[in-house]
């Protein structure tokens, strides 16, 4: 080994060129340990710098170390110490680590291939902990220095929000597949939010792309939903499960992919009406902006059968009845809530939910019930969702001889709106003003066509 100060609080050179190390516990900064025992071999060094001035995590960029390790760590917490520039992630657990480590001055070298394999497996992401069982591999290619590749293997898992004392996903399978640059050394000042706004940063993750997928996993309770939805949405989450399975691609500049989500008990609640049906989605992931948290989901279709529908005046309960609903366009902003802007078609195996809502109502004119005799049913319509409100300007199902129509918002004044139904030459219109519901039969087609909802008269120049 060589090792030069040039004077006392001066720089250091340290470079070890036969390392054969048998270790005991390790702490770094205090508290964080970085292994309880275990068996390095190779070279270890330090290019010259000032100890005094670079302490703890600031020794890094002057690292240089090219070994092969065999650690039993409590905590794999030193792993952080070479992905801290693979985004707002955090790993943890305890396990046994292996494999070879070239790292120079802040680079992750060609050769490097490091797994551990974690009894209680911890890996932190935008805000969620997952926990359980499962390999954490980082590597690089043996004859390029990169990418850096970050894998994450659980064959059981929990995931938790932060803020809930319960889990919301369990499963037996969910694989992270993270390709970034081999710098993993990001100033130490810099929090995630500077991160993604340094240009040398942004330069280094061009080519960074993230892949998971999720294959037997259960969303254990539907109701958690709510907290990604506008405060003013007209239908609610009130239980259910469902099962969930999951393979998204996003790169800097695009993502693609699929989620499909199916659930047998699914519990709803619409004004002062419960449902209870069967839901499956299939979410199609087209395009977008992921560093501004856009997807495009254009092609994607919802499914809802088996639907109960429970009110004061009418109960419909028919297993064969079914919806789908196929999004033409769909752009969403992923923040809590999601925003969306899209434009649906809508299939209907018949109109008798919609006329269970029109017969909770008080004093339906008789023939309205004749709506009840159609069948397959199409309809188109639109919507659109801020951060206090959602927007229907416009939603239209069609027979030869019934429409029935809206046009509604809800924000946080209350619920304003028009329903519109007919039947060959007899119509009427629902006016909704708040808790507010009255039906005028009255011109009621008039009225419908004339009627703006608050956010279409704020839009007009």
């Amino acid at each position: 080994a060589e090792m030069d100060i040039e004077s006392r609080g001066g720089p250091l050179r340290l470079d070890i060129r036969e390392l054969d190390l048998e270790l005991g516990p390790a702490f770094i900064n205090g508290d964080n340990e970085l292994f309880r025992r275990g068996h390095v071999v190779g070279q270890l060094g330090f290019a010259p710098f000032v100890p005094r001035e670079n302490k703890g995590l600031r020794m890094l960029p002057f690292l240089e170390i090219d070994a092969l390790l065999d650690l039993d760590v409590h905590s794999l917490g030193f792993i952080n110490l070479f992905t801290a520039n693979l985004g707002n992630l955090v790993i943890d657990g305890a396990g046994l680590v292996q494999g070879p480590l070239r790292y120079s001055q802040g680079y992750m070298l060609a050769g490097t291939d490091l797994t551990a394999r974690a009894r209680d497996l911890a890996v932190r992401i935008n805000e969620m902990d997952v926990n359980g069982q499962g390999v954490v591999r980082i590597h690089t290619p043996r004859e390029a220095d990169k990418p850096l590749g970050l894998d994450v293997d659980y064959d059981t898992l929990e995931i938790t929000r932060d803020g809930d004392t319960a889990p919301f996903l369990a499963g037996d399978s969910l694989r992270l597949r993270y390709k970034a640059s081999n710098y993993v050394v990001p100033d130490p000042d810099m929090d995630f939010q500077k991160l993604l706004n340094d240009e040398r940063a942004r330069e280094r993750r061009k080519n960074n792309t993230l892949r998971f997928e999720i294959k037997q996993a259960q969303v254990l309770d539907m109701s958690l939903l709510n907290d990604y939805l506008p405060a003013q949405a007209p239908l609610r989450f009130t239980g259910g499960t469902a099962s969930l399975e999951a393979d998204v691609f996003a790169g800097v500049r695009k993502i693609e992919g699929f989620l499909e989500l199916v659930s047998t008990d699914l519990q709803l609640r619409a004004g002062e009406q419960d449902l209870e049906g069967n839901l499956s989605a299939d979410v199609v992931l087209s395009g977008g902006e992921p560093r501004s948290f856009k997807v495009d989901l254009d092609g994607s279709t919802l499914t809802l059968d088996e639907v109960v529908v429970a009110g004061e005046a009418n109960t419909f309960d028919e297993d064969q009845w079914s919806a789908v609903f196929h999004l033409d366009r769909a752009q969403t902003t992923l923040r809590q809530p999601i925003q969306i802007s899209a434009d649906y078609r809508l299939l209907m195996s018949d109109t008798r939910p919609a006329v269970a809502f029109f017969d909770n109502q008080k004093d339906p004119p008789a023939w309205f019930s004749s709506l009840l005799t159609l069948r397959d049913v199409e309809g188109e319509g639109s919507i659109e969702t801020g951060e206090e409100r959602i927007v229907i300007p416009h939603s239209l199902v069609l027979r030869d001889k019934a429409d029935i129509a809206a046009k509604a918002e809800f924000s946080p004044s209350g619920r304003k709106g028009v329903l519109y139904a007919r039947y060959k030459k007899l119509d009427l219109v629902l006016k909704m003003d708040a808790k507010k519901n009255n039906i005028d039969v009255i011109r009621a087609r008039k009225k419908f066509d004339a009627y703006r909802t608050p956010a279409q008269i704020e839009s007009r120049p």
